[in-house]
């Protein structure tokens, strides 16, 4: 009886590891694809296979020309926005509601329990 538990049990492991090995190149294999074909160029991208390394991987031409064409430092800036409100704006009304709740401004000597207030909201 206890054989055919571990034996279900090693098996159930063999299966559980074997479909993360599956997963994990299902899901990197594409990307490795996408940055082999990005430092290709158009002669070696037409006569290559896929999965066939570059010649060289100091071909930025891709790059340069995705970069102007996408507009990227205007998707860069955008980005940098809405990261400063995402993490500013949430941080201002933490703060002033624990102002609203503290009944004021914060003097030397008042407001011990300022900090207990911060962390419950």
């Amino acid at each position: 009886m206890m054989k055919k538990k571990k034996l279900v049990s090693r098996l159930f492991e063999i299966l559980k590891y074997g479909s993360l090995v599956i997963a994990t190149l299902c899901s990197l294999i594409p990307v490795c694809v996408c940055v082999l074909t990005a430092f290709k160029t158009n002669e070696e991208y037409a006569s290559t296979s896929v999965l066939d390394l570059p010649k060289s991987f100091l071909n930025f031409e891709n790059f340069v020309i995705a970069f102007q064409k996408a507009n990227m430092l205007r998707g860069f800036f955008n980005t940098a926005l809405v990261l400063v409100v995402v993490l500013d704006v949430p941080q201002l009304g933490g703060g002033l509601k624990v102002l609203t709740l503290d009944g004021g401004l914060l003097v030397l000597g008042q407001g011990g329990d300022l900090l207990l207030k911060a962390l419950v909201l």
